[in-house]
């Protein structure tokens, strides 16, 4: 009898080795404490949180992580927790230039909607009209902000909807909402390296 694969776990190993990867089934102190170093919104979702299946190397001699972030969340409108776990596919890049800009990029949905009524800071782009419907800009410094994004990252963006980036001075953080956990990690690392690239290059 021909012995069946266990699918998620092979690939994923497949992906490690053809990519150079090192692997945590469960985040090591030391690379948590990078992930958290920079406050991501992303990491303080929920409770009973856990950063797991941690891949991680250098390149350049900055770090790079590929993880699952696993919460247990709210139920929308109230304050109580539920009893299942949702599960966050991210990609954190450390980055070279330490510059003073913080942002966060989500898609637009109905709860950056509600955020806009009441703060109304939402950074909008008149030469990319697609690009502010579909995604909500948040940060400070607008200036710098916009300065970082360029034409291949808003065609980027109006193509490929439904990424969320939060930028913070000393590293950046990707995902996109609702990714399927061990769901196509080469496609997710040429997105999220692409997004980097295009930040860096500023």
């Amino acid at each position: 009898m021909t012995k069946m694969k266990n699918t998620d776990k092979d690939d994923r190993a497949e992906f490690i080795s053809n990519n150079d990867f090192n692997y945590e089934e469960l985040a090591s102190i030391e690379r948590l404490r990078k992930l958290h170093l920079w406050g991501f919104k992303l990491l303080l979702k929920g409770r009973n949180e856990d950063v797991t299946k941690l891949m991680f190397k250098k390149v350049n001699n900055l770090d790079v992580f590929i993880f699952e972030y696993k919460y247990q969340g709210i139920f929308d409108g109230t304050s109580e927790y539920g009893t299942t776990f949702s599960t966050q596919q991210a990609v954190y890049y450390e980055l070279e230039k330490k510059q003073n800009i913080s942002f966060n990029l989500y898609p637009e949905g109905l709860i950056e909607k509600a955020k806009q009524s009441i703060f109304s800071n939402d950074i909008d782009f008149d030469d990319y009209p697609l690009f502010s419907r579909s995604y909500a800009l948040y940060g400070e410094d607008e200036k710098s902000i916009r300065n970082l994004f360029s034409k291949p990252l808003f065609e980027f963006f109006e193509k490929y909807k439904g990424f969320s980036v939060e930028y913070r001075r000393g590293g950046v953080l990707i995902y996109k909402n609702g990714d399927t956990p061990n769901k196509d990690l080469k496609d997710l690392l040429k997105d999220a390296t692409f997004i980097n690239d295009q930040f860096s290059a500023k």
